[in-house]
Formats: C-alpha cells, sequence, structure tokens
C-alpha cells in the first residue's frame, strides 16, 4: 500500500503538467530527462522544475522570447495582405502548427514561429529574420500574389536555412513567369540561397534564404 501511494507521489511531481517549465518553453525547448539525447540542440539547466536531471533541450538557433517590433510589424502586415497567401499546410501531410499561416500569426502576435519535429525538422521555435519578412512583402507588392508554401516548418535538409528563420518557399504556378522577378528580388535582397525553376528540386516552387 505504501509503495503504491509512493509511486503515485512521484508521478505527479514528475508530470510536466504540473512543474514550471514556462521559462524553458520561452527558451523555445521543451523539459526531459538528460538520459535522453537532446536532437538538434543541447541542455540547458535552471529553466526546468524537478529533478536535477529535469533539463531544458533547446534547440540550436532559439534564443529568448521577442523577436522586435519590426519583425512583429511586418509579420501583421504580410498577415492582412490581399496579396499573399499563407498556405495552411505542408506537402508532406503532416499536421502542426508549424504551417506557413501559423507562423505569420505566431510572429505578428509576438511570439516565435514553430518549427516542426518531423523527419529532419529539429522542433522548437524561432524568430523569423527581418530581411526574410521584408523580402516577402516586397515580392507581392511588386509581383504579386505570391503563395508562402513554407517558412521556419517542414522537413527539409539537415542544414536547412529554413529552421533558423532565414528561409521561404513560393510555389510556382504553371505558365506563370512571376517566379523570375521573385528570384531577382531574391538575389537584389542579398540572400545566400536563391533557387527556382531550373535547379534541381525546385521546379514547382522558389527558395530564397539569408
Amino acid at each position: 500500500m505504501k509503495l503504491i501511494i509512493l509511486v503515485a507521489i512521484v508521478t505527479v511531481y514528475l508530470s510536466p503538467s504540473c512543474l514550471g517549465d514556462s521559462r524553458c518553453i520561452s527558451e523555445g525547448g521543451h523539459c526531459k530527462f538528460t538520459w535522453y539525447r537532446c536532437d538538434g540542440g543541447s541542455y540547458k539547466q535552471g529553466l526546468c522544475s524537478g529533478s536535477y536531471y529535469r533539463q531544458c533541450c533547446v534547440p540550436k538557433g532559439s534564443s529568448g522570447s521577442s523577436c522586435g517590433s519590426s519583425v512583429k510589424r511586418l509579420a501583421c502586415s504580410i498577415k492582412t495582405n490581399s496579396n499573399i497567401k499563407l498556405m495552411r499546410s505542408h506537402v508532406s501531410g503532416v499536421s502542426d502548427r508549424a504551417t506557413a499561416y501559423t507562423n505569420i500569426v505566431d510572429t505578428c502576435n509576438g511570439n516565435k514561429a514553430q518549427r516542426s519535429s518531423y523527419g529532419n525538422a529539429p522542433g522548437g521555435s524561432v524568430c523569423l529574420s527581418q530581411s526574410l519578412l521584408q523580402y516577402v512583402l516586397d515580392a507581392a507588392n511588386k509581383a504579386g500574389p505570391v503563395q508562402v508554401n513554407e517558412l521556419a516548418g517542414a522537413s527539409h535538409s539537415k542544414n536547412s536555412r529554413h529552421y533558423r528563420g532565414l528561409a521561404v518557399d513560393f510555389q510556382v504556378k504553371s505558365g506563370d513567369r512571376s517566379y523570375k522577378t521573385w528570384m531577382s528580388m531574391c538575389r537584389s535582397a542579398g540572400a545566400r540561397e536563391n533557387l527556382g525553376p531550373g535547379d534541381r528540386g525546385h521546379s514547382t516552387h522558389t527558395h530564397c534564404a539569408f
């Protein structure tokens, strides 16, 4: 009987819902025991309650909860721009809170954008780049409409700049040559990666990364 009561107490004490993990969550991480791997990141002490061995697994690229007023303002402009369609699903069919639409809504609300946690995606959250958001807005205003397929979400290559909040994918529709203007603007904006039709794996979308 005493053993059952002890097990019940320990279970309640270690239950994530009973723990003050808000500081870890605000860092874009999640609390877990250190004998489990922290894939794509590293452990930080003092952000999780409970046992010393229960620490915050913070993905690379996560830092702080505020992404800045300029980033928030741009995200809100993108959210209400009639020339911009933000996808609410992933091509993979996986359902999560890391779609282009939720990335922008979260950023407009002053929060980080969520990353997916399937395939190569590291999970957690990240601030979207100001340069990235300005590019999306400029492309839509000059050569729109644009359909934003992905920002920080979905599974890409392991070192993808999407996971750092630095990349966007625009859908290229059959017969639409606007993508040439998007790519020209991407290059002029100083992007590090500028891919589209004619590049391997990008026949249906453009990829602009800063």
